[in-house]
């Protein structure tokens, strides 16, 4: 018990029933594995980097950090007893998608799935981001109403974070 104690999931990671200050900023610093992070750190590059380029780094800093723990504040309103950890930096990327949103778009967004007929086939398709990124934010909703608190995935914080994201976006 004393190693689940000083595991880094437990020292740094935000916990909605007992949240810290530490643990607003840390969370979005840690992630649940490798595809985690790949994801995160690919919808980071495709929506931060034209914000950046917008804003300048240290905006686009402040406000990836402040949406990261306003992403964790939605999150544990939504849910504030309990205690399953939330990891990753989900909920800042979703305030940057929202950012991109308002700021970008008629951009259009490169989509593809994988259909099987008689063999795998790449549809590959491009939709602006008023399509795109409102539908994704339908689905967190959808997603959140189906999972509930223990689904695995904060879906709450992608809500809150893509909300605060169009908020700063149009200020």
């Amino acid at each position: 018990d004393q190693a689940r104690e000083q595991s880094p999931v437990s020292r740094f990671a935000f916990f909605p029933s007992r949240p810290t200050l530490l643990s607003y900023i840390s969370a979005n610093f840690l992630h649940g594995g490798w595809m985690h992070l790949i994801f995160n750190m690919w919808f980071l590059w495709l929506a931060g980097a034209v914000l950046e380029d917008v804003w300048g780094r240290p905006l686009h800093t402040a406000v990836y950090l402040a949406s990261g723990v306003g992403a964790l504040a939605v999150h544990a309103m939504v849910y504030p007893n309990s205690v399953v950890p939330v990891i990753g930096a989900s909920g800042a990327i979703a305030a940057l998608m929202g950012a991109f949103l308002v700021r970008f778009p008629k951009t259009k967004i490169q989509l593809g799935f994988f259909y099987w007929v008689l063999r795998p086939k790449l549809l590959r398709f491009s939709w602006p981001a008023y399509a795109v990124l409102p539908l994704w934010f339908v689905e967190q909703f959808l997603s959140s109403a189906i999972a509930g608190e223990t689904g695995g995935v904060a879906y709450w914080a992608h809500i809150g974070g893509f909300a605060i994201g169009v908020m700063f976006a149009l200020m």
